[in-house]
């Protein structure tokens, strides 16, 4: 079969399977042809073409009958009902019902297969483990046996025809195509089983993406330049599949495996100044036991977490000043020296780090080109705070400040591109927000258009938990579903601050990222 360039299909069982088909299958004198939507046709559709090693192909795009000719099908075996009847697709001299239960299974296709029991809940991950070079399986309903053709079948007898099933040539050999599939999607079922039947690799994906984790990101190194397809919903356009393929092909992994910062993980964060125990956790201890309290932190919530908890550093690499400084930003600068040592440790270390910008009158963008260098390692992603960005008369502590969309969006767009061009993983942008009017026009902002990117909304709130929950509620209406969030604990300052199992338990939804001031 030509290698087939990255694809991502979403628009349905039947285009599912036929781009299946299309990008595995060269020819194939036999397919499985399935109509409607019950478990049981599909169950045993797909178990009867991973069995014969033949695509099984769903009804109802008009690519089928284009699919069915470029196979050269003479045969097919058929389940369900489709409207209209199955003659005007294979007229009856070239199909038969397919078999219905274990028995005829043996009996029509000359296989000796073993029963395994499906549901709703793990048709999907059954059809997915079926192994071409294995022993066949029978995937029968949850009752632990299909219904058989005598009894209450849901195929009508004009499903069935006179035509005979040829003898077929079994692939020895295992295709090197790979197949990731959105757990999330069950119209895929049709397409994987057409898959398992060409003998790709094929692994499903609660997270649809092919950067999300270790196994995904090998799996795509091993499959090299084989075909690589997605089936499902979850993984976009295929020019943005093509180019997180292509991330997932050459980027370093992430702390907690994978190239996708989120979702999928939590980080919990140690916040501050690194020259200075005034402005929060991270001043006050060297690297390398800020490093071990980090991890400390983390350990918390290892074993209330479902996901992988990610030691953290944020880091104010620019601190709003009383004063306006040589360049009159009222925001003072921390050196690239005095902050890459931090960086390099906490690579070797496992964990990430967050730039934090306090950027007082200067533009967001300008600041964070400042610390391109240390953007450039694959742990290092950025955040913005807004309440210390000032206007050209404001002073800091004298109001709150305020970024624009325009602005947030600009700086969004050169870290994107940075990622890009520099073959990295994508990276959290922050944006904090204390009050609502931090970002007046929040609406306009690009919350993770790009995939390089994974914009997190951070609440900087403090006081009671009451005061808190109040602007937890504030700062979630009209969020984007594609934003993630953040929450802050105030050591000093909440009354009282939340424990690692309150804060799990009490902030709804979960947040993304936990930072401890």
């Amino acid at each position: 079969m030509t290698k087939q360039p990255p694809r991502a299909v979403s628009k349905g069982a039947s285009q599912m399977s036929v781009s299946a088909s299309a990008a595995l299958f060269s020819s194939s004198p036999v397919v499985v042809l399935v109509a409607g939507s019950k478990e049981q046709d599909i169950a045993m559709a797909s178990s009867a073409g991973v069995a014969l090693g033949i695509p099984v192909l769903a009804a109802g795009s008009p690519e089928l009958q284009e699919e069915i000719e470029r196979l050269g099908a003479t045969t097919f075996l058929t389940y369900g009902d489709l409207k209209g009847g199955w003659d005007q697709l294979a007229q009856s001299d070239d199909r038969l019902a397919g078999p219905r239960d274990v028995e005829e299974f043996d009996d029509m296709l000359d296989i000796d297969a073993e029963v395994s029991s499906v549901s709703g809940r793990n048709l999907l991950g059954k059809v997915a483990a079926l192994d071409p070079m294995a022993d066949p399986a029978v995937l029968t309903h949850s009752s632990g046996r299909a219904p058989s053709s005598s009894g209450t079948s849901s195929t009508s007898p004009s499903a069935g025809g006179s035509g005979e099933l040829p003898q077929l040539k079994h692939p020895q050999d295992r295709s090197p195509a790979l197949v990731l599939v959105d757990s999330g999607d069950a119209h895929s079922v049709p397409a994987v089983a057409t898959a398992r039947a060409a003998g790709a690799e094929v692994i499903t994906m609660d997270i649809a993406d092919p950067r999300a984790n270790a196994k995904s990101v090998a799996a795509v190194k091993k499959a090299g330049d084989a075909t690589v397809l997605a089936l499902g919903s979850g993984f976009g356009s295929s020019d943005v599949f093509a180019e997180n393929l292509s991330t997932a092909r050459t980027a370093p992994q992430l702390p907690g495996g994978g190239q996708l910062a989120l979702p999928g993980k939590l980080y919990v964060a140690l916040y501050g100044n690194v020259l200075t125990a005034d402005l929060g956790l991270l001043g006050e201890q060297d690297a390398q036991a800020s490093i071990h309290r980090a991890k400390e932190y983390a350990t918390k919530y290892a074993d209330i977490s479902e996901v992988p908890v990610i030691p953290t550093f944020e880091i104010i690499v620019t601190v709003a000043s009383g004063s306006a400084g040589a360049d009159g930003s009222y925001s003072s600068k921390g050196d690239v020296a005095d902050i890459e040592p931090w960086v390099k440790k906490a690579q070797e270390e496992g964990v990430y780090v967050i730039l934090d910008l306090q950027s007082g009158r200067e533009d967001s963008l300008s600041q964070a080109k400042r610390y391109e260098k240390l953007l450039t390692y694959p742990n290092v992603g950025l955040a913005v705070d807004p309440e210390w960005r000032l206007e050209p008369h404001e002073q800091p502590l004298q109001q709150i400040g305020h970024i624009d969309a325009e602005e947030i969006n600009r700086t969004q767009d050169w870290l994107a591109d940075l990622v890009q061009e520099n073959d990295l993983p994508q990276k959290i942008f922050t944006l904090h927000q204390f009050k609502s009017h931090s970002l007046p026009d929040r609406s306009k902002i690009n919350f993770s258009t790009r995939p390089e990117v994974a914009t997190l909304l951070h609440a900087d709130g403090q006081g009671t938990q009451g005061q808190k929950q109040d602007t937890w509620r504030v700062l979630k209406q009209d969020l984007p579903e594609s934003a993630f969030l953040g929450w802050k604990n105030f050591i000093d300052e909440d009354q009282p601050m939340l424990t690692p199992e309150e804060t799990m338990n009490q902030v709804n939804p979960i947040p993304n990222f936990i930072s401890y001031q």
